[in-house]
């Protein structure tokens, strides 16, 4: 008997039956995913209708017949893997190979043409899921939803990018050594002196602003209980 298993999690959780269909496998479960087969034929006459419009909208765009070019992929992808023309070709070749096995398990329901079958099947199932999120747009921009995602990726990684370019162009990245130093000679020369006077003497000599100054160096006056 095949087993029923659970799926998914939370919302998406779903029952689902699994046929042995391995040569250890018992021919109860031979007999039983035939009948799911037959039960799977309304699926696959609306599989033979987008077929027909598929073809036909490649030829129309002016691409070679697929059924003249078995798995010949490569006269589709003048626009790339995630155009439709390759969407549609893969597809196609697929379905090719549903139609096979189907014809196969009808015949003589063989355990190997029942395992093709099934694993073409997925594979259409996901060519169709893939093309279905590459497509999905999003109802504000009108933008694809994967073209959003990767746009706003890039700005995460410029914005990453840059506050390390931030980071090491900073003053105490490039100067905070040497400023210091010179804080604490000033103090150490006149320990009278203020922080607010060192920190304007050290801000002219290295051309910041004396907030970034205040920011990034250690009153030499606190050292020694002073306050500035």
């Amino acid at each position: 008997m095949p087993k029923t298993i659970e799926i998914g999690q939370g919302t998406s959780a779903r029952l689902r039956k699994v046929f042995d269909l391995t040569d250890t496998g018992p021919e109860e479960d031979i007999g039983l995913s035939q009948d799911a087969f037959m039960q799977f034929k309304p699926q696959i006459e609306v599989w033979e209708k987008f077929a027909r419009d598929a073809r036909e909208w490649l030829l129309a765009q002016g691409f070679p017949d697929p059924a003249d070019h078995y798995l010949r992929l490569d006269l589709y992808a003048a626009d790339g893997e995630d155009s439709l023309a390759f969407f549609l070709a893969s597809w196609l070749f697929e379905f090719r190979r549903v139609k096979i096995f189907g014809e196969q398990v009808k015949e003589s329901g063989a355990r190997l043409s029942m395992q093709e079958f099934a694993v073409c099947a997925v594979s259409l199932g996901r060519l169709e899921g893939r093309f279905e999120a590459l497509n999905r747009r999003d109802p504000k921009t009108g933008k694809r939803w994967e073209k959003l995602a990767l746009s706003g990726q890039q700005r995460s990684f410029q914005g990453a990018e840059g506050r390390k370019m931030n980071t090491k162009k900073s003053f105490a990245v490039k100067h905070g050594e040497a400023a210091q130093l010179k804080a604490n000679q000033l103090h150490a020369e006149r320990p009278t002196r203020t922080w607010t006077y060192i920190v304007s003497k050290i801000a002219d000599e290295f051309g910041v602003k004396p907030i970034t100054v205040k920011r990034n160096l250690e009153n030499p006056k606190t050292k020694v209980g002073s306050s500035a």
